[in-house]
């Protein structure tokens, strides 16, 4: 095949050559993986989708291809199990998806579903939504721990000698060391009264949002152009209306109860940057989930020192 003919196709400027391979490749089917468990008759054991997926990385709305495929790139890289895409997301298929991706794109375990889906997997499956999102102000002004320890360090020795002053100056630079921030830790916050502190859940969703619009963006969007097109189309049933606004509804409410709920994880930045490119930022956050999954393990005596914050939050 000619350097032109090939260059069209394949829709790249990039210089090819003279031998260029094609292969028809079959695309695996992985829809066993997101199904519920099926019991055998022979043996009673569940199926082993459950034993699979333990690390899913859940992507809403991405545009960017390129993004799209560097994350694939790395979540192979990085042996986690499993994507789960919202409507709007850019297609997997893209080409340059698969050019980003190196290939891998093509046999990368996906499911695409709305929030209603999603919750009910999630549930299913023992899942724990990690939602990445800003550094919220309130947490981002936290002074770091080394301007926190040198004002408990000035406030104790202001009150040696004063007897039981001294024991409350302690007490207040004790809980001021508290709510330091380390730039070099991941930031937790909104963590559930019913998980412990010192050790990560053992199956986590990460949710990578939107390049342009992050976490908050709306859920209908793709549900509003079905039904614009439904009622604007040739065809119009006041039924069809109402299934979908129904729809809609409950695809907000499932995405509204699981940003409520979901653990809120953050990589601290330096104040000079305001954001991190998004596949840049799900590289870095599952390769440390990945640590702070081996260290949780390995010992189930480990107790991971996690720097979740308590500080009020309003979103």
């Amino acid at each position: 095949m000619s350097r032109k003919m090939t260059s069209r196709i394949l829709g790249t400027d990039s210089l090819t050559s003279d031998h260029e391979v094609w292969a028809e490749v079959a695309i695996p089917n992985h829809d066993a993986l997101f199904s519920p468990p099926v019991s055998s008759d022979s043996d009673h054991h569940l199926s082993n989708n459950q034993k699979k997926i333990h690390r899913l990385l859940v992507l809403d709305q991405l545009s960017d291809p390129g993004n799209m495929g560097l994350i694939i790139r790395s979540a192979k890289a990085l042996s986690w199990d499993a994507a789960w895409h919202t409507p709007g997301t850019v297609d997997l298929y893209n080409d340059k998806v698969v050019r980003a991706s190196r290939a891998l794109c093509l046999d990368w375990p996906t499911h695409i579903g709305g929030w209603t889906e999603l919750q009910r997997f999630l549930d299913r499956e023992g899942f724990v939504l990690l939602v990445a999102d800003m550094v919220p102000e309130a947490i981002s002004s936290l002074p770091p721990p080394t301007a926190v320890t040198a004002a408990v360090t000035e406030a104790a020795g202001a009150g040696a000698g004063a007897g039981a002053g001294a024991g409350a100056g302690a007490e207040a630079g004790s809980e001021r060391s508290g709510k330091a921030l380390d730039l070099y830790n991941l930031v937790w916050w909104n963590w559930p009264s019913s998980l412990p502190r010192t050790r990560l859940p053992a199956k986590l969703a990460l949710l990578m949002g939107s390049e342009h619009h992050g976490v908050n963006a709306a859920t209908t969007k793709q549900a509003s152009k079905k039904a614009h097109s439904k009622r604007h189309g040739s065809v119009t049933d006041d039924a069809d209306g109402s299934s979908i606004e129904q729809e809609q509804r409950e695809e907000h409410d499932a995405k509204a109860r699981l940003m409520r709920d979901a653990i809120r994880v953050s990589i601290p930045m330096n104040s000079a940057v305001e954001s991190m490119n998004v596949a840049g930022a799900a590289t870095a956050m599952m390769w440390e989930l990945n640590r702070l999954l081996s260290e949780s393990n390995s010992d189930r005596t480990t107790t991971l020192n996690l720097q979740i914050i308590d500080a009020p939050i309003s979103e």
